[in-house]
């Protein structure tokens, strides 16, 4: 099984799309369910679930949407937990929020 991402970028979210070249992204083999959204340092993720490892997210960073140049974090730059995370969704939340969770499901 050889799924792999595609990215495609335009001037508009009403089409004409290019295939767009990004390296990084390009390299993977056997992910699916990618998921893209700004980190509070105003980089961007780009997550994809290694679902043929069975190893749950890849996050890859970077700096520009219009750059798109995407590196693939190493396992020691990130944290999702013990269990593996797949196909969630990002929302952000505020301290408040995050304590109120905490509180509840730690």
């Amino acid at each position: 099984m050889l799924n792999d991402i595609k990215i495609d970028c335009g001037p508009r979210l009403t089409g004409m799309f290019e295939k767009t070249h990004i390296p990084a992204v390009e390299s993977l083999k056997g992910v699916e369910g990618p998921e893209c959204y700004r980190l509070p340092d105003g980089r961007w993720c780009l997550i994809v679930d290694q679902f043929s490892k069975g190893l749950g997210y890849l996050p890859m960073v970077a700096d520009s949407l219009v750059s798109a140049d995407f590196r693939i974090l190493a396992p020691g730059d990130y944290d999702f937990g013990r269990t593996r995370k797949r196909h969630g969704g990002v929302i952000a939340i505020d301290r408040a929020q995050y304590e109120q969770l905490l509180a509840r499901f730690a």
